[in-house]
């Protein structure tokens, strides 16, 4: 369903994966309930909206539907920076890794149609 600004109407969706330093299975317990809680205020920061989250020992998947004034890369960049200050101050363990996270992403964007239908639509725009 499509969001609108005074000045866009947008339906912008991406899935979003990350995973600690070195792939460490570091996501666990507590640990990975503050990180959740971490992402969700940055969502709301950024005004995300969280569709799907899951934290995975080793990884994160998330789900989000964005306004076009954010791309993905300053989405990830704003939640891995959080987290990572945020989860090193509550959990001293996490200082002896040189970074929290690993410097590399995920990201796919997601629609309600398909390239082919896009495709379609704009070849058939000529004959209007």
């Amino acid at each position: 369903m499509a969001k609108h600004t005074r000045h866009s109407c947008y339906n912008l969706n991406y899935h979003l994966v990350f995973c600690p330093k070195r792939r460490y299975s570091i996501l666990v317990g507590d640990i990975a309930l503050n990180c959740e809680a971490i992402i969700k205020q940055v969502c709301v920061s950024v005004n995300c909206e969280i569709k799907t989250l899951q934290v995975m020992p080793d990884h994160v998947h998330l789900f989000v539907s964005a306004s076009p004034s954010h791309s993905p890369h300053q989405i990830i960049k704003r939640i891995k920076g959080a987290t990572s200050n945020l989860l090193r101050k509550s959990y001293p363990q996490l200082m002896k890794m040189s970074s929290l996270w690993s410097s590399s992403y995920y990201a796919g964007s997601v629609g309600h149609v398909s390239e082919d239908v896009v495709t379609r639509y704009i070849e058939n725009q000529k004959g209007v």
